[in-house]
């Protein structure tokens, strides 16, 4: 949809690991207190046919075991989870180690860094590889377009911003995207390949998620109650697939009735799942 406007995009992978981190932390201390309540004891397992025995092992050396009855099994299983649980945790706590050092490297010595801790007179004269927020976002919205023409006899709606759109709906989304400070374009031109040719459609929103970088295009669709307006809606899903837009990847899509019209809540959920 839009250029690229900067050589390196925002390192996003530290979130990733600071959430793996926070889900090692959170196994570590489950599998100490496992392994602390589960029985002692080693289990040597020996399959008869297709049965399975368990024999207990107490002692370090032994390598037979006391021999367990079946209505003991549920004390075998829970020594052989135990066992794993031992192997798996040292591994957890190698890998928490490795992200802990790496996350702190990272917030050290990113490239990013390297412009954000020039003084602000050598910024002036410096174009950085990866732009803050605010300077990508500016260049993002200095995209020239040509909006789609209203009819003469079109009612008019305004956005809080004064842009013109084509019904209520679109001024909530708007006017919510301005809110939480989500740029976007408003029927930004789009190429779309088909099987015999080329055509141009314009999206109700093209939204770009600002820290990730990411473009979505959101289409609402007002009239579902409509079955004519419901099979374009089918038709217009499967052209976005055919050129790789998928709801909840780069394509978002809201949809109302005229006994459901969609609320603020719908919004701003859509907003915060995708946008923020």
């Amino acid at each position: 949809m839009s250029k690229k406007i900067e050589a390196l995009t925002p390192e996003q992978f530290s979130t990733l690991l600071e959430e793996r981190n926070s889900t090692l932390e959170r196994l570590i201390k489950a599998k100490e207190t496992s392994i602390n309540k589960a029985p002692a004891g080693a289990i040597r397992i020996v399959q008869k046919n297709h049965a399975f025995q368990f024999y207990l092992k107490l002692r370090k050396g032994d390598c037979i075991g006391k021999y367990l009855p079946k209505k003991q099994n549920l004390l075998a299983k829970q020594i052989i989870q135990k066992e794993y649980d031992i192997k798996l945790l040292r591994a957890l706590k190698l890998e928490a180690k490795i992200i802990q050092k790496l996350c702190k490297n990272q917030k050290r010595n990113s490239p990013e860094q390297v412009y954000f801790k020039l003084n602000e007179k050598r910024k002036l004269f410096t174009q950085p590889v990866t732009l803050p927020d605010e300077q990508y976002a500016i260049k993002w919205n200095a995209v020239e377009y040509c909006k789609k023409p209203f009819y003469q006899d079109s009612p008019e709606f305004y956005t809080s911003k004064g842009e013109r759109v084509r019904s209520k709906s679109e001024i909530l989304i708007a006017d919510a995207l301005t809110r939480n400070k989500i740029p976007y374009h408003y029927e930004f031109p789009l190429q779309l390949k088909t099987k015999n040719s080329n055509i141009e459609i314009h999206p109700d929103f093209i939204c770009l998620n600002l820290k990730k970088r990411r473009e979505f295009i959101w289409e609402h669709f007002g009239m579902m109650d409509s079955p004519e307006y419901a099979e374009n809606f089918v038709k217009k899903q499967a052209l976005y697939q055919e050129n790789g837009f998928f709801a909840g990847k780069n394509l978002l899509c809201t949809f109302e009735t005229s006994e459901h019209p969609i609320n603020l809540k719908q919004v701003e959920l859509v907003i915060q799942n995708y946008l923020t």
